[in-house]
């Protein structure tokens, strides 16, 4: 597993715990007036998940080799060998279903919350941008609106990690994300059009857990015309959609 130190620690468990904790405050057991351990502290946030669907989504999310992939680490699948070795006496097993992990047996259901936009898409999103706290990968074909490049920015000063894919043409590199100046602010992957198909999607993935995703390009003149937006809270999407991401990162990079 990717080694991760105590604030990493934290961040991931607060993408899953109802409680949201502060590194290194909340690592004191108030009983002792002692520090945790990253053991011990990991320990003391899986008993705060037992028995909630949240708990199978943090396994899940554990095992996916976009994990892996987020500390530039190679999948290792004995990872899932290990968990199953743990969880199966109790009726659970992670298996591959379609080339992403997951929980099968007795497994709470997903609570999924859906809003649909038809206007005011810009500040949509820039509501959603800027409520992130660890990640946020988008990929839409055309990126000129300078509004929501100045956010990507500004959270990416804050620490969040986050990563640009976008159309290879004309449009992007004149007026868009892939002008020489705006490009070098950030991690940017071209796709190039394949057997006569464009890059055409449009979706943002928000802290593994919120999807925004639609109709909308991120653009100047998308502000004028009728468009769709959704934003999905469901964690079992976002890792389909940073699956489908991971896949178009890889595509760009050939």
């Amino acid at each position: 597993m990717p080694y991760l130190k105590g604030q990493k620690i934290t961040d991931l468990f607060n993408s899953f715990c109802a409680k949201k904790e502060v590194y290194k405050d909340d690592w004191i057991d108030p009983k002792t007036d002692a520090g945790y351990s990253r053991k011990q502290y990991a320990q003391k946030r899986l008993e705060e998940l037992n028995g909630t669907y949240e708990l199978t989504k943090l396994f899940e999310r554990i095992v996916q080799p976009v994990h892996f992939a987020q500390y530039e680490m190679e999948f290792d699948a004995g990872v899932v060998d290990d968990i199953n070795a743990i969880i199966s006496s109790d009726g659970y097993k992670i298996t591959d279903v379609d080339g992403v992990y997951k929980i099968v047996g007795d497994v709470p259901p997903d609570e999924v919350k859906v809003e649909v936009h038809f206007e005011d898409i810009q500040n949509q999103i820039l509501e959603q941008v800027n409520g992130a706290k660890h990640l946020i990968w988008v990929a839409v074909a055309w990126f000129t609106d300078k509004i929501l490049m100045r956010a990507l920015y500004e959270k990416q000063r804050q620490g969040v990690d986050v990563k640009i894919i976008t159309f290879h043409d004309e449009i992007n590199e004149k007026w868009g994300i892939l002008q020489p100046a705006t490009s070098k602010l950030f991690e940017v992957y071209k796709v190039k059009r394949a057997d006569n198909a464009k890059m055409h999607n449009k979706f943002c993935i928000i802290d593994l857990k919120t999807v925004v995703h639609g109709s909308y390009n991120w653009t100047d003149k998308a502000r004028y015309n009728n468009e769709t937006m959704q934003v999905n809270e469901s964690r079992e999407l976002a890792s389909t959609f940073a699956d489908e991401f991971i896949k178009l990162k890889l595509i760009a990079a050939r």
